[in-house]
């Protein structure tokens, strides 16, 4: 394999160049046919392998389809719209809803998901701490109750 940078030739397989240490351009192992370059650790597989022989990385595409650029509409995630009703199950049920409402929504929209089981969480502090302040109010107002 001849390097981009002084023109020494190395073995093929190699990384990096003996003569000069600069990274080799492994991918143009795979453009002469010798076989195609790991994304990951850059070994040279053959060319039909799917999986790299060296990591076990993924180095076949399954779709010829172009991928859409960082930054672009197209490459955000789509978040599957879910209904405002989930909110109903932490706010009611307390962290028993907000765990329901993590489990159904968690695929769709993790973040929402995530914020429902916070409610859930934060709704049973607060009914504690309401249940206690009326306790100890009750308590104030007429101590003989007790």
């Amino acid at each position: 394999m001849k390097c981009n940078s002084c023109g020494a030739a190395n073995e093929t397989g190699a990384r990096f160049c003996g003569n000069c240490g600069s990274v080799l351009d492994i991918k143009s192992a795979s453009s002469t046919g010798k076989g195609t370059a790991c994304p990951r650790c850059q070994a040279v597989n053959p060319p039909a392998s799917r999986f790299c022989e060296n990591c076990g990385a993924t180095i076949g595409l399954t779709d010829s389809s172009p991928k859409p650029q960082a930054g672009t509409a197209a490459a955000e995630t789509k978040v599957q719209s879910t209904s405002a009703a989930w909110w109903l199950l932490p706010i009611f049920l307390t962290w028993v809803g907000g765990l329901i409402a993590w489990v159904v929504v968690r695929d769709r929209d993790r973040k929402k998901a995530n914020r429902l089981l916070v409610t859930g969480i934060l709704m049973a502090i607060f009914w504690i701490i309401v249940s206690v302040g009326l306790t100890v109010l009750s308590y104030l107002i007429s101590p003989d109750y007790f």
